[in-house]
């Protein structure tokens, strides 16, 4: 999947912009890759400012947007693997996983957890979907309770 290798670009290049950061990532690294062989939540580590530079021209987005598919891809690698296993079973779309991503970006990863606990049983069923969508050919008429539709006015002359 396109954000599974885009979460692994990003953490193969850790931010090394100040002295000594590449130690600190390599620990924040540690934790991170522990808690998710755990199936736990964890703060992804820091990926390098121009993970997204290399990344836009192969998505052909802006730095904006690469930027944003990057802080994704982490997320759902890190915080939210329910997310991540319900898009990839086709249970939910990425605007739902980007929504869920978003409203849980301030938390901790403990209470991201919590959050996609409650939200994702339901995140699949509200709204349009491949599955909700009415079926080609003549839309139905009014139901019984509204009666025939009133004849449509002539223009005056």
């Amino acid at each position: 999947m396109l954000l599974e290798g885009i979460a692994e670009h990003a953490d193969r290049r850790p931010d090394d912009r100040f002295p000594g950061r590449a130690t600190l990532y390599a620990a924040a690294a540690k934790a991170a890759r522990a808690a998710r062989a755990a199936g736990q939540p964890a703060d992804p580590p820091g990926c390098d400012e121009f993970a997204s530079d290399e990344l836009m021209p192969v998505l052909r987005l802006s730095k904006g947007g690469a930027a944003r598919q990057v802080e994704l891809a982490l997320a759902l690698r890190y915080r939210l693997h329910g997310t991540l296993a319900a898009m990839l079973d086709g249970r939910i779309d990425l605007v739902r996983a980007r929504i869920i991503a978003e409203a849980t970006a301030d938390l901790t990863p403990a209470r991201a957890g919590e959050v996609e606990a409650l939200v994702l049983p339901r995140a699949g069923k509200h709204g349009p979907g491949p599955d909700r969508h009415p079926a080609p050919g003549p839309k139905p008429g009014p139901g019984p309770a509204m009666g025939p539709r009133p004849a449509a006015p002539t223009p005056a002359r």
